[in-house]
């Protein structure tokens, strides 16, 4: 999914994208995002984010819930 996103965008500079795969100035070729793993980390933290801030919510109502039944 992140590579499909990402493909033929943002290549780094070395790298260009012929349509079906990324080729370094070398002549090296491979078929996933030569950043892909920056990708994947960067949307895991945001992911993990998202999650964190409903886990903190749900948190905080159990809480009051329990204040509440106290």
């Amino acid at each position: 999914m992140i590579d499909e996103k990402f493909k033929g965008q943002n290549v780094p500079n070395g790298w260009f994208f012929n349509g079906r795969a990324y080729v370094d100035y070398d002549g090296k070729a491979c078929v996933q995002h030569p950043s892909l793993e920056e990708f994947v980390t960067q949307y895991l933290a945001e992911q993990n984010g998202t999650i964190g801030d409903y886990n903190r919510e749900v948190q905080k109502q159990w809480t009051n819930d329990i204040k509440q039944h106290e």
